[in-house]
C-alpha cells in the first residue's frame, strides 16, 4: 500500500474508551495494588516500569475510586503532565491502577493495531506534535481534548501488523538483552558480597576462606582477612570531584555547536546504565573552558550525590570526553586496571549505599558532600585475591558492555526505521522477523 492510500483519522476516531483517574491522588496503603504514576513511563521504553512503583492502593479503593476502570492488555498509557509529558507505554498484563496525570486509551481493533499506534505515538514527529500541544506554564501539560484531535494516518490493518511486527521484534530483543544484563548485575553483586563482605572468597584449596578457618585480624572496620588493609576512596584516587552546570551566559556566548554529551542524574537508570537517547549537549568551547575540571574519560566512575542519591555508573568508550552537572561526582582511580571492578561494585554494595545515605543533608535538594565520598572506608584485598576477582568481574562487566552496545545499535536501527515505516517511505511486501 503506497503512502497515498493511507487514510487520515483523528486519534479520537479510533478510540473505543478513555481510562483516567478522578484527577486526585487516591488514598494509598503500604501494600496492595500498584499505582502506576508518570515515573513508570520511561521514554523509549515500551513497557511499564513496575520497579518505579512507590505507591499502592487497597482492593476497595481499586474497585471504587477509579471511575473509568483500569488498564487492560493493549491499552496505551500516556503521561499528560511534567517532564515526562508525552511518554507512553503499552499494557502487557492487567495489573495496577493509573494515577492522575496519566490517561489510558483503548483502541478500536477493527480499525487499528494497538502496537502500530504505540509506534506512531512514540515517533519523533508525533512527539513533537504533542509537545506543541503543551498548555502548561509552570510545567508541561497536555489536555485530553487536544490529544484526541491529533491527526494520524493509517495503512490497512494487515500493513499495520507487518510494521508493528518488525519494530516489536527489535524492542523484544532489546528487552531480552536488558533482562540478561540485570541477571549479570545480580551475579556481580552477589560475588562481590560473598568475597569482600562475607570474606568467603576461595582459599588456596578452593574452599570459602572465613568458614574454612582462614586467619582473621582486628581492624578499625572489624575482623578482616590477614594481609588486607583498610583504605579510603581518597587514598586510591587521583581525583574525586563533581561537575558544574554551565551558565546561560556561557551557553549563549559560545559560537560553536552543542556537540559534547552532558550527563545528569536523570540519565542514569537504577541499573547503572546511561541512557543515551536524550542526553543534553554543550558546546566544546564551554566543555574545554569553564567545565574543564569535570571532563570525563573512559573508566571514570560516577556517583550521584544530589536528588536521587547513590546511582553508580562508569564512562565507557562511547562517552569518553563527555561532561556532567554538579549532582554527580566522579572518581578517577590511581590504579584503574586493578581497582576499577572492585571500587565499581564497592560503591554499589548495600553497605556503602547505606553508609552514604546516612550522611545525606536535607536542604533544598537532598545531597551528600564530596568529603563523605572521599572518606568511604573499605577493606582492600591482597593482590592475589584481587587478581582472581578481576578475572571474574571483568568478564561480567565486558559482557554487560557488549550487550549495551548491541542495544544501542538496535535502537539506532529501530529509530531509523520508525519514521520511514510510519510515513510509508518503506513499503513491506512480506513479514520480516528479526532474531
Amino acid at each position: 500500500m503506497s503512502c497515498s492510500e493511507w487514510k487520515e483519522y483523528k486519534l479520537g476516531d479510533i478510540i473505543d474508551d478513555i481510562i483516567d483517574n478522578r484527577g486526585k491522588t487516591p488514598p494509598t496503603v503500604e501494600e496492595g495494588i500498584e499505582l502506576i504514576e508518570t515515573a513508570c513511563l520511561i521514554g523509549n521504553n515500551k513497557n511499564i516500569d513496575f520497579n518505579k512503583v512507590s505507591k499502592y492502593v487497597s482492593l476497595e479503593t481499586y474497585k471504587t475510586w477509579f471511575r473509568s476502570g483500569h488498564p487492560k492488555v493493549d491499552d496505551i498509557l500516556i503521561s499528560l503532565v511534567g517532564a515526562n509529558m508525552g511518554n507512553l507505554c503499552i499494557v502487557k498484563e492487567e495489573r495496577g491502577a493509573i494515577a492522575q496525570n496519566l490517561v489510558g486509551i483503548r483502541l478500536n481493533k477493527n480499525i487499528c493495531n494497538p502496537q502500530f499506534i504505540y509506534y506512531v505515538l512514540s515517533s519523533y514527529n508525533t512527539q513533537q506534535a504533542l509537545k506543541n500541544m503543551n498548555r502548561g506554564s509552570a510545567q508541561p501539560n497536555l489536555k485530553i481534548s487536544d490529544l484526541v484531535n491529533l491527526n494520524i494516518k493509517l495503512p490497512s490493518l494487515e500493513e499495520q501488523g507487518k510494521i508493528a511486527d518488525i519494530l516489536s521484534s527489535l524492542d523484544d530483543k532489546i528487552e531480552l538483552n536488558n533482562e540478561m544484563n540485570k541477571t549479570l548485575e545480580e551475579m556481580a553483586q552477589s560475588i562481590f558480597k560473598r568475597w569482600f563482605v562475607d570474606f568467603e572468597f576461595p582459599n588456596e584449596d578452593g574452599l570459602p576462606y572465613k568458614s574454612s578457618g582462614g586467619e582473621m585480624v582486628e581492624s578499625e572496620l572489624g575482623m578482616i582477612p590477614k594481609g588486607w588493609e583498610v583504605k579510603t576512596i581518597e587514598e586510591i584516587s587521583t581525583t574525586v570531584s563533581k561537575g558544574t552546570t554551565p551558565t546561560k551566559k556561557d551557553m549563549d556566548s559560545a559560537e560553536d555547536e552543542n556537540n559534547i554529551n552532558f550527563i545528569k542524574v536523570k540519565d542514569i537508570d537504577d541499573y547503572g546504565e546511561i541512557c543515551l537517547d536524550n542526553l543534553e549537549k554543550i558546546p566544546e568551547s564551554v566543555h574545554n573552558g569553564k567545565l574543564k575540571r569535570s571532563i570525563l574519560y573512559e573508566k571514570d566512575i560516577l556517583f550521584s550525590i544530589a536528588g536521587t542519591i547513590g546511582r553508580v555508573t562508569a564512562i565507557d568508550k562511547t562517552l569518553n570526553n563527555s561532561n556532567m552537572n554538579q549532582a554527580i561526582a566522579f572518581i578517577r582511580l590511581k590504579d584503574c586496571r586493578n581497582m576499577f571492578n572492585f571500587i565499581f561494585y564497592l560503591l554499589k554494595s548495600e553497605k556503602t549505599q547505606n553508609d552514604i545515605k546516612s550522611n545525606i543533608v536535607q536542604a533544598v535538594q537532598a545531597n551528600v558532600s564530596l568529603g563523605v565520598l572521599k572518606a568511604i572506608k573499605f577493606v582492600q584485598p591482597s593482590k592475589e585475591i584481587l587478581d582472581k576477582y578481576n578475572n571474574i568481574a571483568m568478564n561480567i562487566y565486558d559482557k554487560q558492555q557488549n550487550i549495551r552496545y548491541e542495544n544501542n545499535d538496535l535502537k539506532i536501527i529501530r529509530d531509523n526505521l520508525l519514521p520511514k515505516l510510519m510515513s510509508g517511505e518503506i513499503i513491506l511486501d512480506k513479514k520480516i522477523i528479526i532474531y
